[in-house]
């Protein structure tokens, strides 16, 4: 069975030297809208 976490998975944690150029505050909430279940309130808090 292949877990999440550090280093794998079908879900990981991110870091840094991930990212490929600028990620605004609206990327990540237009990504967290696209993958939210309808009729849901996805509370965020982004912290710079």
């Amino acid at each position: 069975m292949n877990g999440a976490g550090y280093g794998g998975g079908p879900i990981e944690y991110a870091n840094l030297d991930l990212l490929n150029g600028h990620v605004s505050d609206a990327d990540i909430l237009n990504e967290i809208a696209s993958v939210a279940p309808v009729g849901i309130v996805a509370w965020t808090n982004i912290v710079s």
